[in-house]
């Protein structure tokens, strides 16, 4: 498995403009807010802020801001904020909120799926930011975000699925839910983040 990280890794938030399909986007970014994760907080709030000024180049392009621990919060939803500051303040508020122990992706892929559905004429980005996401997601919530995002490597209007984050010695947790929809998931083990 060592073998393909190189292959794992991608940059999707350097990667170029619009999906080409001539629709919408909707930027679906999810920030873990749990105490594990405190210290890559402004690293990920970096990366969130790169995506929400991918989808303020895009007119049309819609945010969905999420945090999540073992719950999933929303932050922000609507057009890119091009005011000065942006989405800084949604994303100080979620660095001031207490987290919770623990954080569970399949809440969040859950969550992610159900607003898709609402967009469903819009192509998606989805970046999960997360030092892992696994500890508190029991076997069925497992067992359903791997459904949802074998739904989503099969979907054409998922243009980029991309988890940044776990530590080296946690990502085989992600893997055993993600590596088969290796299409679109793309795991970036931390401190590998924006080259």
């Amino acid at each position: 498995m060592k073998a393909l990280l190189p292959l794992l890794l991608f940059v999707a938030v350097a990667c170029g403009g619009p999906s080409g399909s001539g629709r919408p986007t909707v930027h679906y970014i999810a920030v873990d807010r749990s105490a594990s994760a405190r210290d890559k907080a402004e690293p990920f709030f970096e990366l969130a802020i790169a995506e929400h000024e991918r989808a303020l180049a895009n007119s049309g392009d819609r945010v969905e801001i999420y945090a999540f621990d073992d719950g999933v919060s929303e932050v922000y939803v609507g057009p890119p904020k091009g005011e000065e500051g942006g989405i800084a303040p949604a994303l100080r508020a979620i660095k001031t909120r207490e987290g919770r122990r623990g954080t569970n992706v399949g809440k969040l892929v859950a969550r992610i799926e159900e607003r898709m559905k609402v967009n469903a004429a819009d192509d998606a980005r989805v970046l999960v930011l997360t030092d892992c996401g696994t500890e508190t997601m029991t076997g069925a919530e497992a067992k359903r975000a791997k459904e949802i995002s074998t739904r989503w490597a099969a979907d054409p209007k998922v243009t980029s699925f991309e988890v940044v984050g776990p530590d080296a010695g946690l990502i085989d947790d992600l893997r055993r839910v993600w590596d088969h929809a290796a299409k679109q998931a793309r795991l970036r083990p931390w401190p590998d983040r924006c080259r």
